[in-house]
């Protein structure tokens, strides 16, 4: 059961949803696969759903072992959150110490940073996994604000995020490069160490915004987000307490 599922189910009796969180600040991915509509056209039912199930249940891994939250996949894209209050909780209600150590109290930039560690697993992982055999590349986006999340509806209910930080992060996939992760200011504000390197880009039209900067991080440019110390089959990071597999 997910962290997500265990933490949400004694708040629903006789199916109504009595769930609502508020966070003034949380950071929001989403993910999508570059091609995937032409594609999947050309692909038997079978393939298609195994070459993505593949790849998800990969993201699936490395998203629980790095300690973000996913949502939920819609079609081909991942949405994943991850908020300084619900870090520190899932950690402990799912002891993973044996993944990695938590601080006494998490804060909205090692959230900021978790969900980019994410995002950076994710965009050297996805290549090593084809549909139609080719490469699967995604494009991803990430936004950091106030969000409300909950759960709504009377069956196959399921834990959700509203509001304007979560419209803002999907048009950063949506405006964003293959390959790549782009990000908005706020977010950028947030991640202060210098292993993440960021570059500006100008202008970018974003319905809803107008005209915006936004920052691009390209996982193959950049220095390794985090100091890898081999044990076993997994490394961990020394500087960010953060335990993730290798694919």
């Amino acid at each position: 059961t997910s962290s997500t599922s265990t933490s949400i189910d004694h708040h629903i009796v006789d199916e109504v949803p009595r769930v609502a969180f508020s966070y003034p600040v949380g950071s929001v991915l989403f993910s999508d696969i570059v091609g995937f509509t032409a594609t999947s056209a050309h692909l038997p039912p079978d393939e298609l759903v195994s070459g993505l199930n593949a790849v998800i249940s990969q993201l699936d891994r490395i998203q629980q072992l790095v300690g973000v939250e996913k949502i939920k996949t819609i079609g081909d894209c991942y949405m994943a959150l991850c908020v300084a209050d619900r870090l520190q909780l899932c950690s402990q209600r799912e002891n993973r110490q044996s993944h990695y150590e938590e601080k006494c109290q998490a804060t909205n930039e090692e959230a900021a940073t978790r969900l980019l560690l994410f995002g950076h697993q994710l965009h050297v992982t996805a290549p090593k996994f084809q549909l139609g055999g080719k490469p699967i590349v995604f494009r991803t986006g990430i936004h950091s604000g106030p969000i409300v999340a909950g759960v709504i509806g009377l069956n196959r209910f399921s834990f959700d995020l509203w509001g304007d930080t979560v419209n803002m992060a999907s048009r950063m996939e949506t405006t964003g490069i293959p390959g790549k992760i782009q990000v908005t200011r706020d977010f950028r504000e947030l991640v202060t160490s210098p292993e993440f390197l960021f570059e500006l880009r100008h202008e970018v039209t974003v319905k809803g915004k107008g005209v915006v900067d936004t920052f691009m991080y390209d996982p193959t440019r950049s220095s390794a987000p985090f100091r890898e110390r081999r044990q076993g089959n997994s490394v961990s990071s020394s500087r960010q307490n953060l335990w993730v597999e290798t694919v």
